[in-house]
């Protein structure tokens, strides 16, 4: 890059910056400085989403819609045609002069609907010697927010790059500024603004399939689905309660021996993503503890720590313990009259011992302390 010739009256120590094409002043909004420049309004916001991106090379005008506020100085941007720029004839120019310092300020974007958006702009700022012109980019959500820094460049970048920012709190008044900070370096080079948008995706949810083959077998309901979790709804004598299930199973207990129960399953996919109910499945409760069709058992110590004794005649009987979410901790056949289990290793709780055989089948809660 050469150096814009800018010329100063020594005398009078007044800069003229460039003899290139003004900007208008804009309403200058919040600064890390006291503005100079006059407001002029706003146009009609630029609507900007995937199938509209946002092109400026400025090789076209007017250039109304963008505007300048003098920060500390009497220097502003300039939009210069000439051979530096990255594209074209033209691009964006701020002085390398000391103690000059300018915001280059965008139209109006109205990025509503943007979902998520970039800036990518070709830029440079060659040192000379040691001396450093310094560009900053700031964006706001509004002509009354305060601006907020995106990225400083502070280093000497002597032919262009093309860097890329993602945009944050897009909103339906959304401005981005480019402030020049001369410093004896090179000057301060801008061009091929481009502001891109991505698709909003709508996440697709997949429907929430209801619990299919609900079945009822001495208490216990089971039922298939994907899901992990669940709802619950009974009906007992009128009376609606639900519950919620981690797992494909239920074991009911604590009902009337003989209570006619209505049972439905309802599949929880996500927070905001339940199946509808599946059909009803209904049974007759089988008393805990009692003897039905004709089988006994006798269960001690009760509550126990580890091992506990269950007596029963059947001999060649299926016996099974399951937790309170119906799962199978352990799984054995009589063998004599008295049938020995070791509980240690399952977790402190309630437990339910089931006895079954062809004809008959018995329950009996114990409590694992």
């Amino acid at each position: 890059m050469k150096k814009v010739l800018q010329t100063v009256f020594p005398l009078l120590l007044v800069a003229i910056c460039v003899l290139t094409t003004p900007l208008k002043a804009q309403e200058p909004g919040t600064s890390n400085g006291n503005p100079t420049t006059t407001s002029t309004p706003y146009r009609n916001a630029i609507y900007i989403d995937s199938l509209n991106p946002y092109h400026e090379g400025f090789e076209f005008g007017p250039f109304d819609d963008w505007g300048y506020e003098i920060i500390a100085g009497t220097c502003d941007w300039h939009i210069t045609d000439g051979e530096e720029a990255y594209e074209g004839n033209h691009y964006a120019y701020f002085t390398w002069q000391r103690n000059q310092v300018a915001r280059f300020i965008t139209p109006v974007f109205d990025m509503s609907n943007a979902g998520n958006a970039t800036l990518t702009f070709a830029h440079s700022q060659e040192a000379d010697g040691s001396d450093q012109d310094i560009l900053e980019v700031y964006y706001r959500t509004s002509a009354t927010d305060d601006w907020h820094v995106l990225v400083i460049y502070d280093s000497d970048i002597p032919t262009y790059v093309v860097d890329t920012l993602e945009l944050p709190d897009l909103s339906a008044t959304y401005q981005l500024s480019f402030v020049g900070n001369g410093n004896y370096g090179m000057g301060i080079y801008v061009d091929n603004i481009n502001i891109t948008a991505g698709h909003v995706e709508t996440p697709v949810v997949e429907p929430c399939e209801v619990p299919a083959n609900i079945a009822v077998e001495h208490n216990v309901v089971t039922w298939e689905s994907e899901a992990a979790n669940f709802n619950l709804m009974y009906i007992v004598a009128n009376d609606t309660t639900t519950v919620q299930v981690a797992g494909n199973t239920y074991t009911f207990e604590g009902l009337e021996n003989g209570a006619e129960v209505v049972v439905m399953v309802q599949a929880i996919c996500a927070e905001d993503n339940v199946s509808a109910w599946s059909e009803a499945a209904e049974f007759a409760f089988e008393g805990v503890g009692s003897n039905n069709y004709g089988l006994s058992a006798n269960v001690y110590p009760n509550p126990t720590h580890d091992v506990v004794n269950v007596e029963c005649s059947a001999v060649g009987a299926n016996l099974s313990v399951y937790d309170m979410f119906g799962k199978v901790v352990m799984n054995t056949t009589i063998q004599s009259e008295r049938t020995e289990l070791n509980l240690s290793n399952v977790a402190p709780g309630v437990y339910m011992i089931r006895i079954a055989n062809e004809n008959a089948t018995t329950n009996v809660k114990v409590v694992k302390e």
